[in-house]
């Protein structure tokens, strides 16, 4: 078969390969927001608990609003991102993240999701826990 040959044989499905490259690169970058914004709010959640009782008034307003809307960034980087990283629903009691790091990382057999939950409380979450250990 010629390589004309193959162009004309493929050449039907070529539409649909664009789309799903372009959908694929829209998860990816949705993906990637999602993680660093998480992130920032996880970030800023430590910052407010490091702080603990000295955040009063006003502001107590705003460190509740941003731990909501932790939360809810949390979930649904739990259940669509890694979801699709470790290739697994989250169970009944895993809302976020760090629950089903946990679960991985200390009741998890060994293998690869349990090295990847343990790379990600280590690089991620640790260093910014006040107790020094998020998973």
């Amino acid at each position: 078969m010629t390589a004309d040959e193959l162009l004309l044989l493929i050449q039907p499905y070529l539409p649909y390969a664009m789309w799903a490259a372009i959908g694929l690169a829209g998860y990816v970058v949705f993906a990637l927001l999602l993680w660093y914004t998480t992130w920032i709010f996880y970030c800023a959640s430590m910052a407010f608990w490091w702080a603990g009782a000295q955040i009063q008034g006003e502001t107590l307003r705003w460190v509740k609003l941003t731990g909501k809307i932790a939360f809810f960034l949390n979930v649904l980087l739990n259940y669509s991102v890694i979801s699709v990283l470790l290739l697994e629903l989250p169970r009944r009691k895993e809302p976020n993240v760090s629950a089903r790091m946990l679960r991985h990382y200390r009741h998890g057999p060994d293998g690869w999701r349990k090295r990847l939950a343990g790379h990600i409380g280590r690089v991620w979450l640790d260093p910014l826990d006040p107790t020094g250990k998020h998973i």
